[in-house]
């Protein structure tokens, strides 16, 4: 009686790669079971399979120490030349990873904790966005449209940007978009750029939010609509982007495309002015100045132009003029309590 007669409660032993293996090589020359090489072929394949699943799982372990040394809240322990050997280790054991190469290219781009090297950038960007990577082939389109390590090549930039936009890259789009709208490396189309920037602003894209709203107000590419550009306007404003927060500002303050509301432009202004928006900033004073939307307040006035003027780098001579006549009008009649 055999064992597995004896003690029928033991689970029969699998075959191993080897045996499946050495079966495959009997069945070559004519001998073993077929039907069991048809059987444990999968398992064959799978074992075949495991040095890629090992070289996949100690790459991304690789990629996530990295990252924990570069993406980092707590400057304290930001380490990016840590995350370059983690990245590059990762790297080792499996070249084709996209994601150590996105890293390791926006790292030294940007010269982010490291110096500067376009060549490095340009080598693994290249290598991840002939892989398919979308936001590689969309930095190829930034570094030959800025010709940065490269000779500026527009065409090539559209080119690589193109690649990118239909995997629905967002900034690809919009930078596809701006080339249409500009006539750079593509024949001018402003429709075919609405459209781009469509594609971008519908993924919240804030910079084609912000582009599609201008169409719509200059009816370039579109048909002129103030309804609809402020639409995208607010969409632009409310992630924070200062042009849009200044024009819809100006917009709620004439009543173009959307009701007539001071205290609105009000609002919108003071968060351009707040990022350091020089427009907004005059905008603001003005309406201190002529009680429209706030009470009327010399004094916040003479703020709001003097930060209109110190980050004007000398050019705003309206708001120096009116920054002066303030504060001798100030001098000369101080508001009461002061």
């Amino acid at each position: 009686m055999s064992q597995s007669d004896s003690n029928p409660a033991l689970v029969p032993v699998q075959p191993s790669a080897l045996a499946i293996r050495g079966s495959s090589s009997l069945a070559k020359r004519g001998l073993g079971d077929l039907d069991f090489l048809e059987s444990a072929q999968p398992q064959l394949e799978k074992a075949n399979n495991i040095p890629d699943v090992l070289a996949a799982e100690e790459a991304q372990q690789w990629l996530q120490k990295g990252r924990d040394f570069y993406d980092l809240a707590d400057l304290n322990d930001w380490n990016p030349e840590k995350a370059i050997e983690c990245f590059k280790h990762g790297l080792q054991v499996m070249p084709s990873n996209t994601e150590l190469r996105v890293y390791l290219g926006i790292i030294y781009s940007d010269g982010d904790g490291v110096p500067q090297d376009y060549a490095q950038a340009f080598e693994h960007f290249s290598v991840a966005a002939e892989l398919g990577d979308s936001a590689s082939q969309r930095s190829l389109g930034e570094m030959y449209e800025g010709g940065y390590g490269v000779p500026q090549d527009i065409e090539k930039a559209v080119s690589w940007y193109q690649k990118a936009a239909v995997q629905r890259d967002s900034h690809a789009q919009c930078r596809l978009g701006f080339a249409y709208d500009l006539g750079r490396g593509v024949q001018r189309d402003y429709g075919q750029a609405v459209s781009w920037w469509r594609m971008a602003a519908e993924q919240a894209d804030v910079e084609a939010q912000f582009n599609l709203g201008a169409a719509y107000y200059q009816g370039h590419g579109v048909p002129l609509d103030f309804a609809q550009a402020a639409v995208w306007f607010r969409k632009a404003a409310e992630q924070g982007y200062v042009e849009a927060q200044n024009t819809l500002g100006k917009m709620c303050r004439v009543g173009k495309g959307i009701p007539q509301d001071e205290v609105q432009a009000v609002l919108w202004w003071r968060k351009a002015a707040e990022q350091g928006d020089i427009g907004a900033q005059c905008s603001l004073g003005i309406a201190y100045l002529t009680g429209s939307g706030v009470p009327q307040d010399f004094a916040q006035a003479t703020f709001w132009y003097a930060k209109a003027v110190e980050g004007g780098e000398g050019g705003n001579e309206d708001a120096k003029a009116v920054l002066e006549r303030l504060q001798n009008y100030i001098a000369n009649f101080p508001p009461q309590g002061a």
